[in-house]
């Protein structure tokens, strides 16, 4: 008796014992902590459990839990479900129960635990909420972005933008590599890169790269990296921008001054010779 009320009074779960011969359900500690109903340390009808499982739930529920009473080869039973606590709320519910049978195979008693997994559903459903809120950001997002596994370099997702600027479908770049974007002379300088301890350590990288497209166009992006964690897989979400157009505006407008440097020097000297002529001829005069 001291160990059994040591070891209810450790968990956090409503302990239970039910007679299924006499019909009589036995509430231990816990039941009351965790639902706020007084009958706890006491024997009940089982109805004191059933009546609380929520309506939309009980039917459901009440056929599994006959079901493995009833077959001999079942010892235990599980179920999950909502159940209403004395103030009103709704509860989740984990339900374990250990059916133990006689010589001829009838259960004759069931003991088990109720588990309260509200607070850990919610934080699912908030980190669900939050992930799908994500994805719809990401897969929205204007800016070209996918995510890769920094062990294999395979592209784990990619957006619509991202598919938009390299002309691969969703299903080719699930297939690729980054490898498969990067241009051959490109190849050396991200084995150089991904060889690097800042590869796998440094949270945020911005670097300058040739990548190819589908058609083989090549194209300079700008790509900034933050790693991160998906599912225990540690990945890189990137995002790229195409500055492949500024890049040759640029280069033109360095061509266009040195042009222009070089017709200045030849001007130079073209009006250089006629004034040095002229100086010449007034000194003689």
């Amino acid at each position: 008796n001291e160990r059994y009320r040591l070891s209810t009074a450790a968990t956090q779960d409503a302990l239970w014992d039910f007679d299924l011969v006499t019909d009589e359900l036995y509430w231990g500690e816990g039941f009351k902590k965790l639902f706020g109903y007084a009958e706890e340390n006491q024997i009940v009808p089982l109805t004191s459990w059933s009546d609380r499982v929520h309506a939309n739930d009980v039917e459901k529920v009440l056929s599994s839990f006959h079901s493995s009473i009833e077959d001999p080869d079942q010892d235990q039973w599980k179920s999950e479900y909502r159940f209403l606590r004395a103030d009103g709320s709704i509860a989740d519910i984990i339900d374990k129960g250990f059916i133990i049978r006689d010589d001829t195979g009838k259960a004759i008693r069931m003991v088990g635990a109720m588990q309260d997994v509200t607070e850990r559903k919610n934080d699912m459903k908030k980190l669900q909420r939050s992930e799908d809120n994500y994805k719809i950001l990401f897969s929205s997002n204007a800016a070209p972005m996918w995510t890769y596994d920094v062990e294999t370099l395979k592209f784990s997702m990619v957006n619509d933008a991202a598919i938009t600027l390299y002309g691969y479908t969703r299903e080719e770049f699930l297939t690729m590599s980054v490898f498969d974007i990067t241009p051959v002379e490109e190849n050396e300088r991200l084995k150089n890169l991904l060889s690097e301890k800042a590869f796998s350590t440094y949270n945020k990288l911005s670097l300058e790269w040739q990548h190819v497209k589908k058609d083989n166009t090549i194209i300079i992006v700008e790509s900034v990296s933050h790693l991160i964690e998906i599912n225990g897989i540690t990945e890189r979400l990137v995002t790229i921008n195409d500055v492949t157009e500024n890049r040759k505006n640029k280069s033109e407008i360095i061509e266009q001054n040195k042009r222009l440097k070089e017709i200045a020097q030849i001007n130079s000297h073209e009006i250089r010779r006629p004034v040095a002529s002229i100086l010449g001829l007034i000194t003689l005069i």
